[in-house]
């Protein structure tokens, strides 16, 4: 296991992340009328984000460098194995949205935000 690596992402990604919830649901005053469990939802929810910039490498300054491609979908048909793995790291996020927010009650609105 790389423990440089997993010290950089908890200084750069998930304490600064804890930081600004803290201080996000301390300055709204909404901690008082949220329960405990929907605070830490969110602290879950916001890690698993981080976590999501940190796998596809967005997160880190410098290192994303998207592949333009003339011809879409050639992925798809060489190895249908990155396109399930995409799928089945957007899968919590379709397990968080529902149960954090009232407002994503229908599969098609938590696929358009996916």
């Amino acid at each position: 296991m790389d423990w440089e690596l997993n010290l950089h992402h908890l200084i750069c990604g998930y304490l600064p992340v804890a930081a600004a919830l803290v201080l996000y649901f301390a300055l709204t005053g909404i901690m008082r009328t949220l329960p405990l469990g929907h605070i830490l939802m969110s602290f879950v929810f916001c890690f698993y984000l981080v976590g999501v910039l940190t796998v596809t490498g967005v997160w880190f300054l410098g290192s994303f460098a998207p592949r333009f491609s003339c011809i879409p979908f050639v992925g798809l048909l060489r190895s249908p194995v990155e396109p399930a793995l995409n799928v089945i790291l957007f899968v919590p996020l379709g397990l968080f949205l529902p149960i954090m927010y009232q407002r994503f009650d229908r599969i098609g609105k938590v696929a358009l935000v996916g």
